[in-house]
């Protein structure tokens, strides 16, 4: 097995990983926490070869990265609207 491929165990932890919290979430933490590998899966580049990219092309792939956003809790009123008393 090559160095830097990932195993089945590895890829059925990361896919129940991301059954579990959500894709959203995954990709935001990847993105936050582990950079090479967001340029590797997400912007499907080699990060030495992201590294030797002229500015213009790494503010393209940083834009990318950065519009990753994490995932945000809507809390809305309820249906019925807001009622006084409890009624």
């Amino acid at each position: 097995m090559k160095s830097g491929t990932a195993t089945a165990p590895g890829l059925l932890a990361l896919t129940g990983f991301v059954a579990w919290v959500g894709a959203d979430v995954s990709l935001w933490l990847l993105a936050r926490f582990a950079p090479d590998t967001a340029c590797r899966l997400v912007l499907a580049t080699p990060p030495s070869m992201y590294d030797a990219a002229d500015a213009g092309k790494r503010a393209r792939g940083d834009a990318l990265l950065e519009s990753i956003r994490a995932p945000t809790l809507c809390i809305g009123a309820p249906a019925g609207g807001v009622q006084r008393g409890g009624r």
